[in-house]
């Protein structure tokens, strides 16, 4: 499905765009099981067991692998889970951060490598992935 975008709008809600046409998809239900070469949306059913954070997560990471996500998690952690993020999932934290996490990303293409960006500390973290 590289042909479609999936994000979420501020009602936490999620939404699904055909990039050829370039129109919203309305039946979200013919996506259920679509495979995602990526994820980076901090909503939806591969992600509902995050614990939310001090405010919304506005970014997640999912490795190429598509074995690990990290988000952003409570008093500025980062944290990495196995995804999906099911409810009751285990969920590492990590500090380094000193304001909440406002972007992610794994190295590609090989995921031992990510990097987290704070918003207003200003900071850019490389942090090492071992499995």
């Amino acid at each position: 499905t590289s042909t479609v975008l999936q994000a979420a709008d501020v009602s936490r809600g999620l939404l699904f765009w055909d990039l050829q046409t370039m129109k919203q998809l309305p039946n979200a239900f013919a996506l259920r099981n679509a495979h995602w070469s990526t994820w980076t949306c901090a909503v939806g059913w591969a992600v509902h067991g995050l614990d939310k954070p001090d405010d919304d997560p506005r970014a997640v990471a999912r490795s190429s692998r598509g074995d690990v996500l990290l988000a952003p998690g409570k008093s500025n952690a980062l944290h990495l889970a196995k995804f999906p993020v099911l409810p009751g999932a285990k969920v590492r934290a990590f500090a380094g951060h000193s304001k909440p996490v406002t972007s992610l990303a794994f190295a590609k293409p090989d995921d031992h490598l990510a990097y987290s960006a704070g918003g207003s500390d200003a900071a850019i973290l490389q942090w090492a992935h071992t499995r």
